[in-house]
């Protein structure tokens, strides 16, 4: 034989944690680094060991897929939920035995050679360091499993020998031995291991807490008034999202009776048959221009209705919505894939003869904090330029006006224009962004 007992690749984390916020500064260069670890029961000459990185996305395109069902009930941190990503990702791993075309595009490719040129290794354990430079890791996806679509990143080790016996001993074993050993002979040649990439918004759920929330202000003209308070980012690490809503009738007809709540997961893939020369990209106001490259899939979940009661203020509703699916994923803007979320309100009215439901749609960003001790440094933003200290106000009037002032043409054109807050024409829209 060989002499090869192991080949194996042993990278410092099994996750890259990247941070992307407005008060953090992108990580514009990630350092993956590991060690490749070879046992061997005799000396053996290596001509040379390559490490790669890999990531892909894939989607099923196929109009008539049906998502697998969920059998078990899904929270965030128990053993179910590894459960349900695997089944997901058993899906898509068999999806094209089950008849769905799928496309799969490349996002990433590095490769670096940590032995060059033949190398005697002793009999034993042999290690080698390992460096691999991300460059613009920032714009990396991160890691996703859901039915139709998937984010997966590896990392590979690959050894050949220089010794022309120990290459046939490797590659030209008798008929009887590959028939039970060709899975073993790959291994020690190459290993395969998944990196998970995170991109975050904040480096803690304390932190969360601080971050900016979102003011809408609308109305029916000559009906009803609302406002809405909501966080800017929804954690998937939390169970629910929470926010406020206001309501001020303007008619008796326009009480409020109940609410629909639920989110739209908007996806929009690459279907591989674009003729042009470049793909569609958002526009100004982040909308994205359609063509025949790309198909659009808009799913419904955490689906649930309030009932307004006499004893409700109107004025000030608690409302949540549930985050416990794991269907849901971090928002994505990839050159294939792009996955973005809307908080969906559908009003009904006390009296539903004369006022008919109103349905007010708002964008909703979801990303994720790090679960424990993040992989790579976080480094918040510090120059006053870039978004006021609330702790350099005091706590008079005169302070708290300028921090909760309405946002300058500047600040304006910088958040985008203001989403529809509902499809009705003539409705005047008020936006705004607070800090808490």
């Amino acid at each position: 034989m060989t002499g090869i007992i192991s080949f194996d690749i042993l990278p410092d984390t099994d996750h890259l944690d990247l941070f992307t916020g407005d008060d953090i500064i992108p990580n514009e260069t990630y350092i993956l680094r590991g060690h490749v670890r070879l046992t061997h029961s005799r000396p053996i000459l290596v001509r040379r060991i390559t490490v790669q990185l890999q990531g892909v996305v894939r989607s099923i395109l196929s109009n008539d897929f049906k998502e697998p069902p969920l059998q078990d009930p899904w929270k965030p941190g128990q053993p179910s939920s590894a459960c349900c990503f695997q089944r997901f990702k058993y899906w898509l791993d068999h999806s094209t035995l089950l008849g769905y075309e799928e496309s799969m595009h490349p996002l990433i490719n590095l490769q670096t050679s940590i032995v060059l040129q033949p190398t005697s290794c002793h009999a034993g354990v042999s290690l080698w360091p390992f460096e691999l430079r991300l460059p613009n890791a920032h714009q990396l996806p991160p890691s996703i499993t859901l039915p139709r679509h998937s984010i997966s990143y590896y990392l590979t080790a690959h050894i050949s020998l220089s010794s022309l016996k120990d290459r046939m001993m490797l590659h030209c074993l008798d008929l009887s031995q590959a028939l039970i050993c060709s899975s073993q002979r790959k291994k020690l040649r190459s290993i395969r291991r998944p990196i998970r990439i995170y991109q975050h918004v904040q480096p803690s759920l304390e932190s969360l807490g601080y971050a900016p929330r979102m003011r809408y202000r609308g109305s029916r003209e000559g009906h009803v008034r609302y406002e809405i308070s909501m966080p800017k980012y929804a954690c998937l690490q939390d169970t629910a999202y929470v926010f406020v809503c206001g309501f001020w009738p303007l008619v008796e007809e326009a009480r409020i009776a109940a609410i629909d709540i639920y989110l739209e997961q908007i996806a929009s893939y690459y279907a591989g048959f674009y003729t042009g020369e470049d793909d569609p990209s958002p526009d100004d106001n982040g909308n994205i221009h359609q063509n025949k490259s790309f198909i659009t899939h808009v799913r419904k979940y955490c689906q649930s209705q309030y009932h307004v009661t006499e004893s409700d203020n109107q004025e000030m509703l608690n409302l949540s919505l549930s985050l416990d699916l794991p269907q849901l994923c971090p928002d994505i803007n990839c050159k294939k894939l792009r996955i973005s979320h809307k908080l969906r309100l559908l009003i009904h009215f006390a009296n539903s003869e004369k006022e008919r439901k109103m349905s007010l749609s708002f964008p909703l960003h979801i990303a994720t904090v790090p679960s424990c001790a993040p992989s790579a440094p976080v480094i918040v933003r510090t120059d006053e330029s870039y978004r006021p200290n609330l702790l350099e106000y005091g706590t008079d009037d005169s302070d708290m006006e300028e921090i909760h002032k309405l946002p300058s043409y500047h600040d304006v054109l910088h958040e985008g224009a203001p989403p529809s807050p509902f499809l009705e024409g003539d409705t005047r829209l008020i936006y705004d962004e607070w800090r808490s």
